[in-house]
């Protein structure tokens, strides 16, 4: 299971967007402090956590969602994540990698082009997965079944890449 912590409650309607994108992919389920929404009858691949401050972190695999907001007012010091993407330039985080996500060319991971509902989205250096597999730059279409907005998409599909549930030889992904 992944762990992803998006910080801040501004975040909700993000996370359970998150949650309703990675559903299909091995289940996903939402939590928050006042709120639990299972979208799957199995143990879930995806553990979507949406609150304001992390205290203690003891999951195996686990990401920080920086959507707008600065690392060291998120999380305790101590915390080590997998890690973490921000929307941001932030090139640190305690000793997590750091991995930027956004519409700007300097960005880890872009949109290189958006029509419709379909995205072209470009993985601009090496990366590798939670589990070690190393990725090359390449450029995926991202298909999403309904509209959603650039920001969630970008989350949703490196969650999806960090988790080596994207498709390597067709570079395509339907979310």
């Amino acid at each position: 299971m992944i762990t992803a912590v998006v910080i801040g409650r501004e975040n909700a309607l993000l996370s359970r967007t998150l949650c309703q994108m990675l559903e299909k992919f091995g289940g996903a389920c939402f939590l928050s402090p006042d709120c639990i929404v299972d979208c799957c009858a199995i143990t879930p691949e995806f553990l979507i956590f949406n609150t304001d401050f992390i205290r203690e972190l003891t999951c195996v695999y686990s990401v920080l969602l920086l959507a707008g907001q600065e690392a060291h007012s998120a999380a305790a010091r101590d915390c080590l994540f997998d890690c973490v993407i921000s929307d941001g330039t932030q090139s640190t985080f305690g000793g997590s990698p750091v991995l930027s996500v956004g519409m700007r060319q300097d960005c880890d991971i872009s949109i290189a082009s958006m029509e419709n509902n379909t995205y072209s989205i470009s993985v601009q250096k090496p990366l590798r997965t939670l589990d070690g597999e190393e990725i090359l730059p390449c450029e995926f279409c991202v298909e999403c079944g309904q509209s959603r907005t650039p920001q969630a998409v970008l989350y949703a599909f490196t969650l999806l890449l960090l988790s080596g549930k994207a498709d390597m030889q067709t570079l395509k992904m339907k979310l």
